[in-house]
């Protein structure tokens, strides 16, 4: 019911408050005192369109606001929940519109801002305006069976759960049944496209980062002479008489300055390390070789991991995901004939009971 309706600068009214009692509520008062226009404001909180000459003169915009208790209202819940418009605790209902100079308004239920014609769906559940162009959702061929059920609603209520659970069921064993035998089109080309792409991931034995290790290993092989040829020279500069002959510049001019006798200490320390260095790259350059069957080996594995990625995802990860997704599809369609007997079954039992 409506329990209350706040008017601002709407027609005669600057402002104006009307509190409803249950049961029968009067509007009396001579011709011009507003009777009708307390009946404009409840038609425009039901959906309505608004003209801007409604807005009182010289002010810029009109405001009105409806309150609604509408627990008993089973109907509407369905539609509001629909909408996914929340209701507070109290099952309090509260429409609003402010119109706008330049004809446009702003319509909001429980706070949220909505398009007009959601105020409309709504008020067709919360008042009947009796009268010509009235507001008559008695007329309206949808809302006969609403009308119907919600006189019956408290006395058949647990009759109307049981059969809306029913239903509910049924038309959801019915739409996996329909999922069901649309996958099961050409099942057997379906089963035999599946194997085959599992077993093409399995056989290829991909693992996590594998990638990263290959492309490391082709730049190696891909540039072993230049590596060799860079690795000779720098051993080169190693042993040339330039570097030993740091030492022996500083070791002439110790006897001057014994600091120096420091510095030639670090010289003598620095030369056998480098010593030592030049050594190890010699043997590392010794046995780094091209091995053409290796890179070859690493190279067609590299093109087996792009050529999958190209045909399942852009990464390894990816892959993986979809070779369980397709092992989940193979899965149900080798189960398939089983289970669209067993949802059948389960959906003719459900039909009797309707």
């Amino acid at each position: 019911m409506l329990l209350s309706l706040n008017i601002s600068n709407f027609a005669v009214f600057e402002n104006a408050s009307v509190n409803f009692d249950p049961g029968f509520n009067v509007f009396t008062g001579e011709t011009g005192s507003g009777k009708s226009v307390l009946i404009n404001a409840i038609e425009l909180i039901l959906g309505e369109r608004a003209s801007k000459e409604l807005i009182r003169k010289g002010k810029n915009s009109a405001f009105i606001e409806g309150i609604f208790d509408i627990g008993d209202n089973v109907n509407l819940f369905d539609t509001l929940k629909n909408l996914n418009i929340e209701t507070d605790k109290d099952d309090f209902l509260i429409i609003s519109r402010e119109l706008l100079q330049n004809g446009k308004s702003i319509n909001k239920v429980n706070g949220r801002t909505v398009p007009l014609n959601i105020i409309k769906a709504i008020g067709s559940f919360l008042i009947d305006i009796y009268g010509q162009f009235g507001h008559e959702s008695l007329f309206k061929k949808d809302n006969h069976i609403k009308m119907l059920d919600s006189m019956i609603q408290k006395e058949l209520s647990p009759i109307f759960q049981s059969y809306d659970e029913l239903f509910l069921n049924y038309n959801r064993i019915q739409n996996e049944i329909y999922t069901l035998k649309e996958k099961l089109l050409n099942k057997d080309k379906k089963i035999e496209q599946l194997q085959y792409e599992i077993n093409e991931i399995d056989m290829a034995e991909l693992k996590e980062f594998e990638e990263e290790e290959l492309l490391k290993k082709i730049k190696k092989l891909s540039n072993v002479q230049e590596i060799k040829s860079s690795l000779y020279e720098a051993i080169h500069i190693l042993n040339s008489d330039n570097i030993n002959s740091v030492y022996t510049i500083i070791n002439k001019i110790q006897s001057y300055d014994e600091k120096l006798e420091e510095f030639l200490s670090r010289i003598d320390i620095q030369l056998e390390e480098l010593k030592l260095l030049s050594y190890d790259l010699r043997d590392y350059s010794d046995n780094l070789a091209l091995d053409e069957k290796e890179l070859n080996n690493v190279e067609n594995r590299m093109s087996l991991i792009n050529r999958l990625k190209r045909k399942y995802g852009f990464s390894i990860e990816r892959i993986n995901e979809y070779r369980n997704a397709s092992y989940e599809d193979l899965s149900l369609l080798l189960e398939a004939d089983s289970k669209l007997n067993s949802l059948i079954k389960e959906k003719n039992e459900i039909y009797k009971l309707l």
